[in-house]
């Protein structure tokens, strides 16, 4: 059971809605946001997160058995910025989800932070990382990212494991609540041609590993 506070579930909650196509076709992607007047509003830049779970895969369980509230746990740094590693708490209620964020300065932190959080004692499971493009829409209440070359590898410090690459890339849009019409209107009018489909890369990375 998550025991965050309710203020820090309900504090900036968005939406966040995801689309994919096969990694080779990231560009359909990017033509798109660009045709409707999206601009780049930061530099792309390398995402890096180690994942976390129980021994027995709990928030992998949660989101593979199609439950509406889902939580993962992962350190995340940017490019090669090691030392400005971050933990995350990543709460999701269907569409909705929001971040809460906690000093990252070893791994002992994040663990015990996560069993103060949630009661759950937690392990690193994967690595996953991948390039991030960010795109900002003409009204400025739209923002998407693009990831592509993604890939993972098994998270153990006393053995090397070679990368496997996800065949996705992922395009992801995230706004307020208020703003939720307007975005479905934009989707209806314009025929939107990409279909939306529930992604989580850590699951994914889990499967294409065989990790279990």
């Amino acid at each position: 059971m998550v025991m965050f506070t309710e203020k820090q579930q309900n504090d900036n909650i968005r939406y966040e809605r995801k689309y994919f196509l096969e990694s080779e076709k990231y560009y359909l992607f990017k033509k798109f946001l660009i045709n409707n007047g999206y601009t780049k509003n930061y530099d792309s830049r390398i995402v890096n997160s180690i994942y976390y779970d129980t021994d027995k895969f709990k928030y992998f369980k949660t989101n593979i058995e199609g439950l509406s509230r889902r939580l993962k746990v992962r350190a995340r740094w940017y490019n090669d910025n090691t030392k400005n590693k971050i933990i995350e708490f990543k709460i999701k209620n269907g569409f909705l989800g929001k971040k809460i964020y906690s000093d990252f300065f070893n791994e002992k932190d994040l663990i015990n932070e996560t069993l103060k959080k949630t009661g759950d004692l937690v392990k690193p499971i994967v690595k996953i990382s991948y390039l991030r493009e960010y795109f900002i829409s003409p009204c400025q209440k739209f923002r998407a990212t693009v990831d592509n070359n993604i890939y993972t590898t098994i998270e153990n410090s006393k053995i090397n494991f070679n990368k496997v690459y996800l065949n996705q890339t992922i395009l992801e849009f995230k706004y307020s609540l208020d703003n939720d019409n307007i975005f479905r209107t934009f989707v209806n009018n314009i025929k939107f041609p990409f279909r939306f489909k529930k992604n989580s890369k850590y699951v994914t990375s889990l499967l294409s590993l065989k990790y279990l």
